[in-house]
């Protein structure tokens, strides 16, 4: 045990065996045994003591102060790198902004360009379709006319040829008739001769 804590039991001791009725004076002559025989090593604890609990004291506030400076130095390093971080974060996020906000613009233009040209083409089936209904119906009665006059040509011509064309029998009687005044002529010519 050590001198401080010899002491403790010393002092504790004597109380306990000690009945309550006892009177203040035997404790303060036990008190001065006490001081005489320990109060030396006591005062010398309580120096090392004093001296331990100082440089305790100041161990614990050089190191609270070290401690301190290495937190503010660490929160300081954490702190640059949480706003270097944060920073690049920022521009990343800008930049992604930035791209998605192109590529949005980007894909809207496709998008109106291409309604536009679905537009155009519509627009152009429709006018090539009101074309070719139109130059159908063009044809159509340019042909129907054409056949008209075609075949009123026709009956014309046919007509014409009915009107001109002799008749076989009429032109057969009338060349008969033909042959036979010839052959009267040339017999009136024979017998005149």
């Amino acid at each position: 045990m050590t001198a401080d804590k010899k002491a403790k039991a010393v002092e504790e001791s004597p109380e306990k065996v000690q009945p309550e009725h006892e009177d203040a004076g035997a404790s303060d002559s036990l008190d001065s045994v006490r001081n005489i025989l320990f109060g030396a090593q006591q005062r010398d604890a309580e120096r090392r003591f004093a001296r331990l609990e100082k440089k305790v004291k100041k161990d614990i506030s050089d190191l609270k102060e070290e401690i301190g400076k290495r937190m503010g130095s660490l929160e300081t390093h954490f702190r640059g790198e949480v706003e270097s971080l944060s920073s690049l974060l920022k521009a990343d996020q800008e930049r992604l902004e930035e791209h998605a906000n192109a590529s949005t613009q980007r894909l809207s233009d496709i998008e109106k360009t291409a309604a536009k040209h679905s537009e155009l083409v519509s627009n152009s089936l429709r006018e090539i379709r009101q074309q070719i209904l139109d130059q159908s119906k063009t044809l159509r009665d340019e042909i129907f006319e054409k056949c008209e006059k075609i075949s009123a040509t026709l009956d014309r011509e046919a007509k014409d040829l009915q009107d001109a064309k002799v008749d076989r029998s009429m032109l057969g009687t009338l060349l008969a008739e033909m042959g036979m005044r010839l052959c009267e002529d040339n017999t009136d010519e024979q017998n005149e001769s």
